[in-house]
């Protein structure tokens, strides 16, 4: 799908294989988080866009704005998220959870808030439930708690040419840390 320039409501569930290419980050803006059926009564149920079960989904050249997550993915095997901007998101700029295999590629994740309501601390990046993600050639700043926080035996974070800055603590949450790893996570780190 070719998306012209403009501002388009969020909560998008898309749970097909799909292409999604925004004219730019500038121009293609998602800019409202919308309620994601799959995720109500977890703790980030609002997204711009939730990739629920696919399998080789690609997201390009779009801009998130809102009050939940920019992009979860769950379940969602080998996506790729290339040339998008998460700015101010509540919660979390992303979620990848469960099963789910991919990349954010000249990603720019900025500006992330608490979600106090939900308990969630405010990370540009949050992979959890043995997730396997990359990130790769990107800035992560401003974020809350966290810049990026990777969670639970099994899942895998790996951070290549990757800048990661000015994150601010999140009262209650976590300290203001760069990247966090807990319980039995991995995380593989290079330039």
């Amino acid at each position: 799908l070719l998306v012209g320039p403009g501002e388009y409501p969020g909560g998008i569930e898309l749970t097909g294989s799909v292409q999604i290419h925004g004219l730019c980050s500038a121009k293609t803006i998602i800019a409202s988080a919308g309620p994601i059926p799959a995720m109500q009564g977890s703790s980030v149920p609002n997204a711009g866009i939730a990739l629920i079960d696919t399998s080789g989904t690609q997201l390009a050249g779009l801009r998130f704005e809102g009050d939940g997550a920019g992009i979860i993915a769950v379940n969602a095997q080998n996506f790729v998220v290339r040339d998008v901007e998460m700015a101010g998101s509540f919660g979390v700029g992303a979620l990848v959870s469960g099963t789910s295999t991919g990349e954010f590629v000249r990603t720019w994740i900025h500006d992330t808030d608490p979600d106090a309501g939900q308990g969630v601390a405010g990370s540009g990046l949050h992979a959890e439930g043995g997730a396997a993600v990359t990130i790769r050639d990107s800035l992560v700043e401003r974020a809350s708690g966290s810049g990026l926080l990777a969670v639970h035996s099994g899942t895998y974070l790996s951070i290549v040419d990757t800048t990661v800055r000015d994150t601010r603590s999140a009262p209650g949450y976590l300290p203001g840390m760069g990247c966090a790893v807990y319980a039995g996570a991995t995380l593989s780190a290079h330039g």
